[in-house]
């Protein structure tokens, strides 16, 4: 039994181990850096669309301006990268299976540097007027699932009358049956 447990294991290890490297084959990873006057820029934003599908692709530069996108299929992509004080960047780069693909970017100052502040005002509303509508329907509450009570709980004015006694018999014996 344990010999026949450690094939199994074996053979569950070897396919789990080749399916990585497969799935490595058809994507491609797209790696750069991201620099202003020879220093990297921290927490840019780096989006690659590919320009075929328009299917997007993003990421965030680390402090060291290194940014890595994966899982990117074939293709040509238009790689945007943006950072608060400097102007956005671009290029355009074809993506092909077995390519080690990399991108530089060097992002120059935007003249306006610093964000500005918006001020939003609002009045309060002081008065609030709802309207409710009311609808009414019958409720049945079956209780201990009697016909008594399911009888007894619907207004007697809201019941449709029986066109004829054996409609009204028959009606309560199948309440019987199926409660």
């Amino acid at each position: 039994m344990q010999h026949g447990f450690s094939r199994l294991l074996v053979v569950a290890a070897m396919i789990a181990a080749s399916v990585h490297p497969l799935r490595a084959q058809n994507t491609i990873t797209l790696e750069g850096s991201v620099k202003s006057e020879g220093v990297g820029i921290g927490s840019a934003q780096i989006t690659a669309v590919n320009v075929a599908t328009l299917e997007s692709s993003r990421a965030l530069t680390r402090p060291t301006g290194d940014f890595r996108i994966l899982g990117l299929f074939p293709g040509q992509y238009t790689v945007t990268v943006r950072s608060v004080g400097y102007k956005p960047a671009s290029d355009t780069v074809q993506l092909v299976i077995g390519q080690r693909a990399r991108l530089e970017f060097t992002m120059e100052k935007s003249a306006a540097t610093t964000l500005e502040g918006q001020m939003v005002t609002g009045e309060r509303v002081k008065q609030v007027e709802v309207q409710r509508l009311s609808v009414s329907a019958p409720v049945m509450f079956f209780g201990r699932r009697s016909s008594r009570n399911m009888w007894q709980s619907v207004p007697p004015e809201t019941m449709r009358k029986p066109r004829s006694a054996s409609c009204l018999a028959s009606a309560r014996a199948l309440a019987r049956t199926c409660f």
